[in-house]
């Protein structure tokens, strides 16, 4: 009898050894998805802000210290007749970045150009076209900036002269499954604001109704610069060899180096071919 309780004992423990560890699988697995789904998240958003929307390019300093300072807020002023902006810093130190703000109040920054205090912001924050970002997206950026190294850099505070007035760009909806490459490229090139430089005119105004027209003259430490055109015969000469070149390496078609501000290889040629692809077929189709 003493053998048989003895064997009964031991037949619980297995099964109450198996119970435990078929709870504790249970409530792993959907532990491990969601850090899955939260890795993928990250990444979709490390490659949209580092790649497409190439945020870097304003938002970070420039010199010998840009790696270490990366997002921390750009070294630039930027000035006009109604204001005195810098491009802020958007890595998550509580003081002196975004990380106090609500994931609401970043995607209200980029999506609707509105600040904290709900302001809006100077129009060199292209939200006009980040308009278009899918909540997927827009969800993903956030995630991928609350991970970035925390920079404390206190930036000036912007000093606005004149109200600022919002502008509007035709939404580009997010692709679907069945979308055709030219409707992919129209959302990357939303993401990526082409538009907001060769889509304005003389008059720094937004062409809707001509856009990709070119002429829009860029001033900076480069010197003066027009936008060229990217509509109608434009690009026919082009390759989409060529093309590709130009964004993934910052050429022209004779090889020289494209001048400030389009030369963004660092940032396009980190794009997937497939995304350049889609882009150049975006291009045609203007």
């Amino acid at each position: 009898m003493e053998t048989d309780a003895k064997a009964v004992n031991a037949s619980r423990h297995r099964h109450r050894r198996r119970g435990l560890a078929l709870a504790a699988l249970l409530t792993a697995a959907p532990a491990a998805a969601e850090s899955n789904d939260h890795a993928t998240q990250v990444a979709r958003g490390r490659y949209l802000v580092e790649q497409v929307m190439a945020c870097a390019a304003c938002h970070s300093p420039r010199g010998p210290e840009a790696a270490a300072r990366h997002l921390s807020g750009g070294s630039r002023a930027i000035e006009t007749e109604g204001y005195t902006v810098h491009a802020g810093n958007i890595t998550p130190d509580a003081a002196t970045g975004i990380g106090a703000w609500s994931d609401a109040e970043i995607a209200a920054a980029i999506r609707k150009g509105r600040g904290r205090d709900g302001r809006p912001l100077a129009p060199e924050m292209p939200s006009a076209f980040y308009a278009s970002l899918a909540d997927a997206d827009v969800g993903a950026v956030v995630a991928y900036l609350r991970i970035v190294p925390p920079v404390a850099n206190a930036m000036p505070a912007p000093a606005y002269r004149a109200p600022v007035a919002g502008e509007t760009w035709p939404r580009a909806d997010a692709p679907g499954p069945a979308a055709t490459p030219a409707e992919r490229g129209a959302y990357l090139a939303a993401v990526a604001y082409c538009m907001n430089c060769h889509g304005r005119d003389a008059d720094d105004a937004l062409r809707l109704e001509t856009p990709g027209a070119g002429g829009h003259v860029l001033r900076g430490p480069w010197g003066a610069v027009a936008t060229p055109a990217l509509a109608g015969a434009a690009l026919v000469d082009w390759t989409d060899a060529e093309l590709d070149a130009a964004l993934a390496k910052g050429v022209g078609r004779d090889g020289a180096a494209f001048i400030p501000p389009m030369n963004r290889a660092r940032f396009y040629g980190g794009m997937t071919a497939q995304d350049r692809s889609d882009l150049i077929a975006w291009l045609r189709s203007l």
